[in-house]
């Protein structure tokens, strides 16, 4: 759901032809398409993921991207074991837009900034989640679009959260 929500923003902006936005799975089946949970949320924000294909995290993706951006500690720790020189790009999404608004919670880990992966709930977990990613996707639109560069910015996801495009 992120790819689609970020790709959404960045058009809004104007800004969808100098920004890459892709997702990739630390554990997807490539080619799996989205739940229908998933397209129907964000169908309900005028966002068509019918099309949207899961696919596999690789070491090629996070060393092309500008940005990777977590759902969860857990998933940066996994792209972090695939590319551990990519430390510095390699942020949960969550908090790098709380880093945004000195919004920083006084946490003890980073876990405290997951967001969870809806797979297998109902659909009205899947919207909470989806309304989750745009806030702090926008946050982060905002921010990036303020700057001169034009960064890639990859989500990582489980396997679910892959076809979520978060």
């Amino acid at each position: 759901m992120a790819e689609g929500l970020a790709r959404y923003l960045l058009e809004q902006k104007g800004l969808l032809d100098s920004v890459t936005v892709l997702s990739a799975g630390t554990a997807a089946w490539p080619g799996l398409p989205a739940t229908p949970e998933a397209v129907t949320a964000l169908s309900e924000e005028g966002i068509d993921l019918s099309n949207h294909r899961a696919r596999e995290l690789t070491p090629e993706l996070i060393n092309e991207a500008d940005l990777v951006l977590t759902m969860t500690g857990h998933h940066r720790q996994q792209v972090l074991r695939l590319v551990p020189a990519a430390a510095g790009k390699v942020h949960l999404l969550k908090k790098y837009a709380a880093s945004f608004v000195g919004d920083l919670e006084t946490a003890e880990s980073d876990w405290a900034y997951d967001i969870p992966d809806p797979f297998g709930q109902p659909l009205e977990v899947y919207r909470q989640v989806a309304q989750e990613l745009k806030d702090y996707l926008a946050i982060i639109m905002n921010h990036l679009s303020q700057g001169d560069e034009e960064p890639q910015v990859g989500f990582n996801n489980c396997p679910e959260s892959d076809e979520e495009e978060t």
